[in-house]
């Protein structure tokens, strides 16, 4: 798994103090009927510390930079976000720059990116959008 889609699809989860737990709010009828749904399953990680399924995918915001000012910074980004991966020295392995690891590893990333399917989507929305402005200045 990605760090991209485990940012997007895990968050942290905090246990609660008993006095949290004890203490009555006036709002704790209107989260009775969430209670009854169940408790999503914990997942611990290596230094202990819990992770649990997110209900909705998080957008993650990632530093944007630009392949011709910075393309060590921009090439080294895209491993990052798009490689999977347990310790970062892994994504550079035997290459000299981020540049060339991500080259390397280029059709690799597109098969295995969800991206793809992402600008799929955008595009048949774009289509559908543009198909409904053409039909209404089409009517008038």
């Amino acid at each position: 798994m990605t760090l991209m889609e485990f940012a997007m699809r895990f968050k942290s989860h905090y246990a609660k103090t008993q006095e949290e737990e004890e203490e009555e709010s006036v709002d704790n009828d209107a989260y009775d009927d969430l209670a009854v749904r169940g408790r999503k399953k914990l997942i611990t990680l290596t230094d202990n510390s819990k992770m649990v399924v997110r209900n909705k995918t998080a957008v993650v915001r990632v530093p944007y930079f630009v392949a011709s000012t910075d393309p060590e910074n921009f090439y080294y980004n895209l491993l990052l976000q798009y490689m999977p991966y347990h310790l970062e020295p892994e994504l550079l392995e035997e290459f000299n720059s981020s540049k060339e690891a991500f080259m390397a590893r280029e059709e690799t990333l597109k098969r295995n990116s969800s991206v793809n399917e992402t600008d799929n989507f955008k595009m048949l929305l774009i289509k559908f959008t543009l198909s409904k402005f053409l039909m209404r200045s089409h009517q008038r």
